[in-house]
């Protein structure tokens, strides 16, 4: 393997790890569904901008938006602001 593409598995592994130190001190300030709400706020701007749209029925785009994205969140954020550890949390997402 290349040493870039190793360097690149190793910031893609730092960022992961990173996510949630940085979940677990927003949540002491914010509650944790406007944090779900403001994630995805903030991702959908460049995403629409930048991504072009699948070819895929609406409702698979949608379905697969909610279960993956907004439920898995929504719990993770839930469950760390009822006190699971940010360790314990990355294993289990």
């Amino acid at each position: 393997m290349p040493t870039r593409d190793r360097l690149l598995a190793l910031v893609v592994a730092v960022l992961w790890g990173l996510n949630f130190p940085a979940i677990h001190l927003s949540l002491e300030q914010f509650p944790p569904f406007f944090l779900v709400a403001l994630r995805f706020a903030l991702l959908a701007v460049p995403t629409l901008l930048l991504v072009p749209r699948p070819a895929a029925p609406v409702r698979w785009l949608i379905g697969y938006g909610v279960g993956f994205g907004v439920l898995q969140f929504a719990f993770l954020y839930l469950a760390m602001d009822t006190g699971m550890p940010t360790g314990l949390a990355s294993l289990v997402l």
